[in-house]
């Protein structure tokens, strides 16, 4: 009996060890995903300002032309001052010609102020262009590292599977029948280690004659509170830790 309680306890090992190797291989897209929005977040920015400049650079030139238009429209009422033949019609062109110098002293005012601020969002484009290339290059190497990583954690599963299925063939019936109903009501927890005198899973105190029966290994002792199947672990070696407090 004590081969088939070591054997069930190996198996209960492997079992959360899959577990463990499963949960974390599915975690994998949700890991590339993030790579990939943090990616996405960044060249969003670069594409705000990027459209940002390009908007104020369209509004400048459309501003250059009516300083042109503007230009034009002076030199033309220049021309005719000459051509007036009253004083009324001579105030009102020189007023046109006033009026026109000052809409292009405003309009190259606003370029300038435009400029200005073109600079900066050439500058702030600059920064986000490399800011993105740097997101860039930091996801592909994290995407190396979780393609190197999930390599390794499914050839851990597979080897784990395999090591499992060899124990489980080695495992009676009627007995891999009981760890299997066990573990289906303790959260995956069927076989845990007496750990000082309480259950290793649960941790409710062993009546004495109950741990002197689990550390003879001659036959399947349950833990009276959990149901827990229950075993000798002299060595001290690794166990599943129990997720369960004590139960009454």
């Amino acid at each position: 009996m004590r081969r088939i309680l070591e054997n069930l306890f190996r198996v209960q090992e492997l079992d959360s060890a899959i577990r463990d190797l499963e949960e974390r291989l599915a975690g994998v897209p949700a890991d590339l995903a993030a790579i990939d929005s943090g990616v996405e977040a960044a060249d969003r920015e670069l594409s705000r300002i990027r459209e940002k400049r390009q908007a104020q650079e369209k509004s400048r030139r459309a501003l250059e032309q009516q300083v042109e238009d503007a230009g034009q429209a002076v030199k033309k009422h220049q021309r005719q001052v000459y051509e007036v033949k009253t004083n009324k019609e001579y105030t009102a062109m020189l007023h046109e010609i006033e009026g026109g110098k000052r809409r292009v002293s405003e309009l190259e005012e606003r370029i300038l102020a435009m400029m200005e601020e073109a600079e900066g969002l050439a500058e702030a484009e600059r920064l986000a262009a490399l800011a993105a290339e740097e997101v860039r290059r930091e996801a592909e190497a994290k995407r190396c590292r979780l393609q190197s990583r999930s390599g390794e954690i499914e050839s851990k599963l597979a080897g784990a599977t395999a090591g499992r299925q060899a124990v489980l063939d080695e495992l009676p019936p009627d007995i891999l029948a009981v760890y299997r109903r066990i573990s289906r009501g303790r959260n995956g927890l069927a076989v845990v280690p007496m750990v000082g005198g309480a259950c290793g899973g649960c941790f409710a105190n062993l009546p004495t004659k109950l741990t002197v029966e689990v550390h003879g290994m001659e036959e399947l002792i349950t833990c009276e509170a959990c149901g827990r199947i229950l075993v000798w672990k002299p060595e001290g070696g690794p166990a599943p830790a129990g997720e369960d407090g004590p139960e009454n």
